[in-house]
């Protein structure tokens, strides 16, 4: 063991670890190992953490629940909100279920019902 540290330098240590890994059976040992599996996870780059997170979270069920937990954190809102493409996805979000909303109450209740005469008797 001494003499592979002693040969391998980062580059190739990284090259054998990496092909290593794939196994199942020593993926499995090095994530039971409380340091290996600190010093994978300190190493990762945000790109990293957030290919975990998707792997993580095929449900979307279980994806609206996190979202909507992480929203609850000001500084999460406000770069969610500064995203164009994710601030659109909320108000299409938004406007899909006011309409949603709408459309149950004037098919459910006595007041939307007539509320939907009136519009069809403007027309």
């Amino acid at each position: 063991m001494t003499a592979i540290h002693r040969l391998a330098d980062d580059e190739v240590a990284a090259k054998v670890a990496t092909d290593v890994l794939r196994r199942p059976e020593v993926a499995a040992r090095v994530v039971a190992d409380d340091t290996a599996r600190h010093m994978v996870n300190k190493a990762q780059t945000t790109q990293h953490r957030t290919e975990v997170v998707h792997d993580l979270i095929d449900d979307d069920t279980v994806a609206a629940q996190v979202a909507s937990d992480m929203l609850r954190r000001l500084e999460v809102a406000a770069r969610v909100i500064a995203a164009d493409t994710a601030r659109h996805a909320v108000n299409r979000a938004q406007t899909d279920r006011s309409r949603q909303q709408a459309d149950a109450f004037r098919r459910k209740t006595p007041a939307g019902q007539a509320v939907k005469k009136i519009e069809r008797t403007q027309e």
